[in-house]
């Protein structure tokens, strides 16, 4: 099996990297809607209360689904509590919640995951990256 490495990363300064599979999404606030289309996965989810473990499911399930959707691999899959895991043990409730206005919140759940972190909709500082090590 290919090792991978996958990084999440939010203005927040958290970062989230384990094994896998191998998906590229261009720098921060780069389009990726001509690379892969934009499937609308994500869109007009509930808002849920600001904490960590709410971000990291959201984030993880996002940065899951968009390798998926790059590769056309379900291999992501195997990792995600992995990656679930090691997002929990980073994140800090107090410093998520003064970093991050409501505004931006709702828009992590209410805008697609490309749009999230393939675009930087919600202007987070956001970006997934998935490359083969």
């Amino acid at each position: 099996m290919q090792t991978v490495v996958a990084r999440i990363t939010f203005g927040l300064a958290l970062i989230v990297a384990a094994g896998l599979a191998g998906c590229d999404s261009p720098d921060r606030g780069t389009s990726t809607t001509s690379q892969h289309p934009d499937t609308g996965y994500g869109a007009n989810q509930t808002v849920p209360t600001e904490s960590c473990a709410n971000y990291c499911l959201r984030t993880i399930d996002c940065v899951t689904e968009l390798c998926e959707e790059d590769t056309g691999s379900t291999a992501p899959q195997a990792v995600e509590q992995t990656l679930l895991s090691e997002c929990t043990s980073l994140c800090v409730d107090s410093t998520l919640q003064s970093g991050v206005s409501s505004t931006a919140w709702s828009c992590l759940y209410t805008d697609t995951c490309r749009q999230v972190l393939g675009e930087d909709a919600c202007q987070l500082g956001a970006s997934y990256t998935c490359s083969a090590s």
